[in-house]
Order: C-alpha cells, then structure tokens, then sequence
C-alpha cells in the first residue's frame, strides 16, 4: 500500500483541539493504525491529517497537523495517494479535486451518508445494509461497503460499582437533537423503578430516577462502568451511533431501537438481538431481561469487552479497512 495518506478530519474547534491534547480522538488514532510509518508532516512521514478552519471561509482554510503553510498544504494535495474524507464536509471540495489520482475514501453518516457529489471517490463507508443500498442506487460505480466503526482506545471496563442501572447518552444542544436523541421519549416512557444516568445534557426536566451529568469523553468509561445496561433508542438520523462501540468496549449489554443505523450482525451476538427487531412498544422489556441475565438466561459469548477488542477495536478495524481497499 502506498505511504502517502492524507485524512479530512474535520472542523479545529474547540472539541476536536481537547481531544487531541487528551488524546481521545478515535479518527487520529485510526488513521494512525492505517497509516504505515506514522503522521506528521508530509514531507517528513507519510500520513497528514488536514482540518478545516471553522472560523474562516472558502477556499482557504487548511490546517495540517503541525501546522504548515497554506501555499504548501495546496501543493502537498496533489501528492497523496490515499484520502480519507470524513464527514461529507463542502469544504473538502478543492482539496479532493485537486488528488485526482488518489483513492478517495468517503464517509459522511447520518443525512449524509450518500455523497452530495462524486468527486472521484474509489469507496463509500456505510453503517447499515439500508444505507449501502442508497449509495449503490445513486452512485452503482463506486464500491459501498459496511465498515467497523470503533472507540477511542481509553474506552475499557473500570472496576467500580454498579450505581446505575441504565446509562443514556444523549448531548443535546437544540430541539432537533433532542428529537433526534428521544429525550421526550425516554423520560416519559423509562419504568420509574430504573436508576438512569444521562450523560449530556437537554433542556427538557428529567423525571426524579433520572440523573443528568455532563462529562469529558476521555472520562466517559467510569460512568459507562458504573451502569448495568446501555440503551440506544435513537432516531434513524443517527448512524452508527460512537456510543455503540464505547459502550460495547466497556463491557455494557444494549438495547438500540431499531431505527438506528449500524452493522447489527457485527456489533451484536447475544440472543435477544439475533433476528429481533426492537421497537419502542418492546424496548423496556429487552432493557428488563438484560438487568435480569440469568433470570432469562441470557447466553452471552464471552464477554462483551473481550468481543470488542478481539472484532471491533480499532486493530480489526483498520484491518477491515485496508481488506475494503485492497479487495
């Protein structure tokens, strides 16, 4: 495989600037598994992650990781072999125009999961065999593929009690999300004998056996460890929710809503989801038989944590991805 990487990783704001200094950012260090020798700079290694400059406009706004030149970075674009588009941004534009000869890697999620425009992309990264039937009607000459969507690597079981019996991400920061995210949904509906944990935060009052905590990710898995089961209930806008994989990592059975978009056969093996689809009228009864495992005898196969390391971590998940690229 070629040394010369580059990876569109997104807008350099506030959030993405903590994750690299705390390094929890689970697309640097994937790309870092795909990426041969290491990144740096370009000239000096082979693999450059390039960020858009949320507070300036088109077309100027490229920043490497270090940061080098402008006039440089537009050079350097013509000579990366591999790129890594994440998040369908318009901003890409200029950049993947000018790698005409590379391997376009696209992945954009959620409303825009289909590419808005064809920009000489090679593969389509998708979360749900619905969603790769939309990119291959639209676009039949691009392979679309599912693709292994993991966690940051500090993502792992704390010991620690269980204080919680339901832990809920839901971050939300307008009306849509909580729409999206089911706020509402959640509160009303939640048996009000389940201990939940919220983590983010929403303008809707919690209900009293609901308790609402916003923290940094990279302290996220002693929260998710101090929780029996984590739910999903998400609307279909969501793909492949980072909540899955983090959760999975940490050793938490879910329930996800059917609407949502991910690669079920390979993020779940357990007998309550093989083949059953989990609606909002049966949701509360699956969360149920897992607080009761052995109650319902529950056939786990191994342990969720050890089943993620071994399959979704980032190692398989970089392996998957080069498989997609060479195959």
């Amino acid at each position: 495989m070629s040394k010369n990487w580059l990876f569109l990783r997104g807008y350099f704001d506030r959030n993405n600037k903590k994750s690299l200094k705390n390094d929890s950012d689970m697309w640097v260090q994937l790309f870092s598994k795909l990426v041969p020798d290491g990144i740096t700079m370009p000239d000096s290694a082979n693999g450059a992650i390039c960020y858009v400059d949320y507070k300036q406009t088109m077309p100027q706004m490229y920043e490497y990781l270090p940061i080098i030149g402008k006039e440089k970075a537009k050079m350097l674009a013509k000579e990366f072999d591999y790129v890594f588009a994440r998040g369908g941004h318009k901003e890409y534009e200029p950049i993947l125009k000018k790698c005409k000869n590379a391997y376009k890697i696209y992945y954009g999620a959620g409303a825009r999961i289909v590419p808005e425009k064809d920009l000489g992309y090679s593969l389509i990264l998708c979360d749900s065999e619905e969603q790769k039937k939309k990119c291959k009607k639209k676009y039949p000459h691009i392979k679309s593929s599912l693709w292994i969507k993991p966690a940051a690597r500090h993502f792992k079981p704390v010991e620690c009690e269980k204080e919680y019996d339901v832990c809920y991400v839901a971050d939300c920061h307008s009306k849509f999300q909580e729409k999206i995210k089911r706020v509402n949904w959640v509160y009303k509906t939640a048996p009000k004998d389940l201990k939940i944990l919220h983590l983010g935060k929403s303008s809707i009052k919690p209900p009293k056996n609901v308790t609402v905590k916003r923290v940094q990710r990279i302290d996220m898995p002693k929260w998710y460890s101090k929780c029996k089961v984590g739910i999903v209930p998400y609307k279909g806008y969501d793909s492949c929710p980072r909540v899955i994989p983090e959760m999975l990592a940490c050793g938490l059975p879910l329930v996800v809503m059917d609407s949502v978009n991910f690669w079920i056969k390979k993020y779940f093996f357990t007998s309550p989801f093989k083949g059953r689809k989990i609606n909002k009228n049966g949701f509360w009864e699956i969360v149920g038989v897992y607080l009761n495992p052995y109650k319902h005898k529950i056939d786990f196969v191994g342990e969720l944590s050890d089943y993620y390391q071994e399959n979704l971590s980032l190692k398989p998940a970089a392996e998957h991805l080069r498989s997609l690229i060479n195959g």
